[in-house]
Parts: structure tokens; sequence; C-alpha cells
């Protein structure tokens, strides 16, 4: 999605509309638009970094989650 960012091969539409899915999937690209990150590398280190950390906490949730419904169903 970075990469589409980017390069913007799609109409204005698409484009539009890859810009808003980028900032709702990727919150950490924020961070571009501030000055905590300088250059276009750190940016997209720090926005992989990010999200790999944020969706595996999310994972690590919800397979916590299922993982205790389980155990409480066999328990009965």
């Amino acid at each position: 999605m970075l990469s589409l960012e980017y390069i913007r091969p799609f109409s204005a539409d698409a484009n539009a509309f890859n810009s808003r899915l980028t900032f709702k999937l990727c919150p950490f690209y924020i961070l571009g638009f501030t000055n905590l990150v300088t250059t276009n590398v750190t940016l997209v280190l720090v926005t992989i970094l990010g999200n790999a950390l944020l969706y595996a906490l999310l994972f690590v949730l919800i397979a916590t989650a299922v993982f205790l419904f389980r155990k409480a169903v066999v328990r009965g």
C-alpha cells in the first residue's frame, strides 16, 4: 500500500481511495507528517514495523480469546 501511495498509478478517485485506506490500515504512516520522522526510508521502516507489531498484538488477543473460549467450552 505504501508503494501505491508513492507511485499513484491509478485514476484520481482510486488514488484517493488508496490514500484513505493507507491511513486507516497503517496508523503509523501519519508519523510522516510530523517532525519525528525525517526521511522516507525511516517512514517506511517505522510504518512496516509498527504495523507488524500492531497486527501481531491484535492476532495474539484474538487467539487468546479463542483459546480461553475453547477451554471454557471443554470444561462445560
